[in-house]
């Protein structure tokens, strides 16, 4: 806090220091003689011959991190899926032709900046108008960039739209200020449906289950009571507006919630049941290499970004919407470790959409593992059933369905 304090500090006081200067600079103009702003042929020169030094500073500084972060390995590392290495082959070709582009252009443009320079005697050249040059800089460039629109938009059919072989596993990844929530599908290999309306404080993720139903509804309807009785009581002007929209906010989730509950009549809504909920508080998921992992993806808040740069897996988190990357791990992080001769290397989930004060500290580890040690470590963790046990064994109230906490039983 105390260096971006001094950091605004100096920053405002240099931009005054620079500004006073010139204004200093402007006053000695005036009392010269010369006209405020006026470019001498002297100083244009400099200008010009500044630009021509510019050549050769682009040139270092494009070979510098060239070397430094592309052949040094840290643009971007190695990829950890079957996918990643299509997109990495995208991602060459396209820095290829730009690096192209840029060393042969930006020498020119310098050049000329200096070659055409304000002189004594010179007199620019109008050159209005040439169809032939002017179809050569458009043809080229659109062919070159329509090549890898198209040869993108391949990669992109292949990694989005191709239909994965064999059975794949699916996650959710629940992103909300600021942590990761992830939940695997069960033994019938689904997802069970969840609703907003549906999240407590036992269900951060609003999963619909039987007894779930019946728990939202009875404490949503205890608080719409308790509010309710507020505003008959006729409370404190400030507050009476806070309850009235309270009770609106509340009168819409027990709508939300009577809807559902009449679906599960004819839905069981059982398929939650045998779903695996890791919470922020464990900090890992688990995923088997060599096997497609499927992620659905969705936001309680505000948008977030689920990235895995490792995996070159990248999807935006949107409040009400549900987004998918499927992709298959090829590297376990035993032997990526061993690769890497770091014991301490692990690859992360992380949010990649600035979503608040504690953005940057929004990641989760990602374990990739052999197929058996996934199912080891799948097979030791709780169900959601499971995790509502402590709730089954309270006495019911008047009205509880038997049936509906026989299930979790």
């Amino acid at each position: 806090m105390i260096n971006n304090i001094l950091f605004s500090i100096i920053t405002i006081l240099s931009i005054l220091t620079i500004s006073r200067i010139i204004a200093i600079s402007n006053l000695i103009d005036v009392v010269k003689g010369k006209k405020p702003w006026e470019v001498t042929v002297k100083e244009n020169g400099i200008n010009a011959f500044l630009c021509l030094l510019m050549v050769f500073f682009g040139w270092f500084l494009y070979f510098y991190f060239y070397i430094k972060y592309v052949r040094g390995g840290l643009l971007l590392p190695a990829a950890a899926s079957e996918h990643g290495k299509a997109i990495d082959t995208l991602s060459d070709v396209s820095f290829t032709i730009i690096s192209v582009a840029f060393l042969l252009v930006q020498p020119f443009l310098w050049y000329f900046a200096y070659k055409y320079r304000m002189r004594p005697g010179h007199k620019g050249y109008h050159f209005a108008h040439n169809t032939r040059l002017e179809m050569v800089w458009t043809i080229i460039p659109a062919i070159i960039l329509c090549s890898l629109i198209f040869y993108g938009l391949k990669i992109w059919i292949k990694v989005f739209m191709t239909e994965v072989e064999g059975e794949k596993l699916t996650i959710e990844l629940y992103a909300q200020q600021f942590s990761w929530t992830a939940r695997y599908a069960g033994e019938d290999k689904k997802l069970g449906e969840a609703n907003y309306c549906m999240i407590s404080d036992i269900n951060s993720l609003g999963i619909i289950t039987p007894y779930t139903i019946d728990d939202q509804i009875k404490k949503i309807g205890e608080r719409y009571n308790d509010v309710n009785n507020k505003i008959q009581n006729f409370p404190e002007p400030s507050k009476f507006k806070e309850l009235k929209k309270e009770r609106e906010l509340l009168t819409h989730q027990l709508k939300v919630l009577s809807d559902i509950n009449k679906q599960s009549e004819t839905k069981a809504f059982s398929e939650g049941l045998d779903d695996i909920v890791i919470l922020p508080a464990v900090g890992e998921i688990h995923i088997p290499v060599g096997k497609p992992v499927e992620f659905k993806m969705r936001s309680q808040d505000v948008i977030h970004s689920a990235y895995m740069p490792h995996f070159r897996a990248h999807m935006y988190c949107t409040p009400g919407s549900i987004a998918s990357f499927t992709f298959t791990p090829t590297i376990t992080t035993e032997e990526i470790r061993t690769k890497l001769a770091n014991e301490n290397f692990d690859f992360l989930l992380y949010c990649n959409n600035i979503c608040g004060s504690a953005h940057f500290n929004m990641q989760m580890k990602i374990i990739v593992e052999t197929e058996e040690q996934f199912n080891m470590w799948l097979s030791q963790q709780k169900t959601f059933s499971v995790s509502l046990q402590p709730q089954n064994n309270a006495p019911q109230e008047k009205g509880a369905n038997n049936s509906q906490m026989a299930l979790l039983n």
